[in-house]
């Protein structure tokens, strides 16, 4: 994936956060996983965020137990939804 790409698609995960609007911010995960590429520990941080914080922590564990690599990051984002 282009590094501008990526950079789009998480400014509109961390404005789908902020709004509360899980459904667009699912659109972009779906998006990204038809892209093809393996979602990299920068963009699943947002992703577990997003799926935290719009009250939906089922999916954010879903996304935290399918990355290869977690750090602090991924921890505490998981964790804000609990």
């Amino acid at each position: 994936m282009l590094l501008n790409q990526r950079q789009s698609l998480v400014t509109i995960l961390r404005v789908c956060t902020k709004n509360g609007l899980s459904d667009q911010g699912r659109q972009v995960h779906c998006f990204l996983l038809k892209l093809g590429s393996c979602l990299d520990l920068f963009t699943s941080n947002y992703l577990i965020d997003m799926y935290s914080k719009c009250r939906e922590p089922v999916t954010a564990h879903k996304v935290f137990d399918k990355m290869p690599e977690r750090n602090v990051v991924s921890w505490t984002a998981l964790m804000s939804g609990h």
